[in-house]
């Protein structure tokens, strides 16, 4: 399943996503994590990045990965922004 981008919502700094296709060999389904504030591109496939961002990627299934996006945007002092709350600002 091919990934697309979509730019963050105000106030993102990381996104989960499915990896393009060729990303990984033998997590089907599994998301990563991107974060642009830590220098990753998100048009670039895992392969294409630093180890360290591939480390912060993943792979990850859905419960861990959700874990993983609000533990890296709490080590930006960011919290998980409420949408409705994003969009009436």
């Amino acid at each position: 399943m091919a990934a697309t981008f979509a730019p963050p919502r105000l106030g993102c700094t990381a996104v989960l996503r499915l990896p393009a296709d060729g990303g990984y060999t033998d997590a089907y389904d599994a998301y990563e994590v991107v974060c642009c504030a830590c220098g990753d591109d998100p048009t670039l496939d895992y392969c294409e990045v630093p180890p360290r961002l591939q480390r912060l990627r993943g792979p990850y299934w859905l419960a861990p990965a959700a874990a993983a996006l609000e533990m890296h945007l709490a080590q930006h002092g960011k919290h998980l922004a409420d949408p409705a709350a994003a969009t009436s600002r």
